[in-house]
């Protein structure tokens, strides 16, 4: 939120893991997702967002920074910033948000190691989703692709052995899933509800996205982390002053896209 009135406020809901196709507004009809819907409905749709980096440290970082894998140096799960990142250079957009006016909250999973970290947020509610003590991280070694899966799946923070796969099986996974996304749907409608009986609506960018897919079943795979269009292919949606209504956006646009338009939102300049 800004601490002057007149400036809007900025709302970023990024549901983990969450697979474009399995919104309403992308054509899902086996399911109900009315308020994120209405995020489109009342704003805009991109029908091509990506996320360069699918697995989820590198995701979440390239859109920290803005800037990609390879330049940040997080490229996988077993990355994450240097210790000394202000020092080499690297900008987040909550630090850059909180030097020009506005208070910032991290609310959920960050994904930041150490999980306390704050990176730029002035404020945080820490909700990691480790299990145990003994994960490492969520996909820290696997020789090949279908087999690495398997055996990453049976490790401690999922517990399931994928090794047969029947149809069966994937279609009880994706009805799982589908009731997951709707209970998303859910709270993004008590967030959206809650703005607007505070009189906050009418001045708050809503946009929605998330760091990357899931294969539910796709090529006899569980999870994300290749260039698969279920792992890369990400829900992106946006409201608030000045969009307008009822776009959909076809252009191809990614996660880091978000970082640069939030910053532009505020009147913030990009750094160079």
């Amino acid at each position: 939120m800004q601490e002057d009135s007149k400036r809007p406020n900025i709302v970023f809901l990024f549901p983990d893991q969450f697979r474009a196709d399995f919104t309403g507004f992308n054509g899902a009809d086996w399911l109900n997702t009315p308020n994120i819907d209405s995020i489109a409905e009342n704003g805009v749709s991109y029908s091509n967002s990506f996320s360069a980096s699918p697995i989820c440290v590198p995701a979440r970082t390239a859109l920290l920074t803005g800037m990609n894998a390879i330049r940040n140096g997080v490229t996988s799960n077993l990355h994450n910033l240097r210790a000394d990142w202000r020092d080499a250079g690297l900008r987040t957009w909550p630090e850059i948000l909180s030097e020009n006016g506005y208070y910032t909250a991290g609310i959920g999973k960050m994904h930041f190691y150490p999980w306390d970290e704050r990176r730029g947020f002035q404020y945080r509610v820490i909700c990691e989703d480790k299990r145990w003590l003994e994960v490492r991280d969520d996909y820290y070694h696997y020789p090949k692709m279908r087999q690495g899966n398997v055996e990453g799946n049976k490790r401690p923070w999922n517990g399931v052995d994928y090794a047969e796969f029947p149809d069966s099986a994937k279609h009880t996974v994706r009805k799982h899933y589908s009731a997951l996304v709707q209970q998303i749907d859910f709270e993004v409608g008590a967030i959206i509800d809650a703005l607007r009986k505070k009189g906050l609506l009418e001045n708050t960018y809503v946009v929605l996205a998330s760091d990357h897919g899931d294969y539910l079943g796709d090529h006899n795979l569980i999870g994300k982390a290749s260039f698969f269009e279920s792992a890369i292919r990400v829900p992106m949606v946006a409201m608030g002053p000045g969009i307008e209504a009822g776009q959909t956006q076809e252009a191809m646009v990614e996660l880091r896209d978000i970082t640069a338009t939030m910053l532009s939102w505020a009147g913030v300049d990009q750094p160079a």
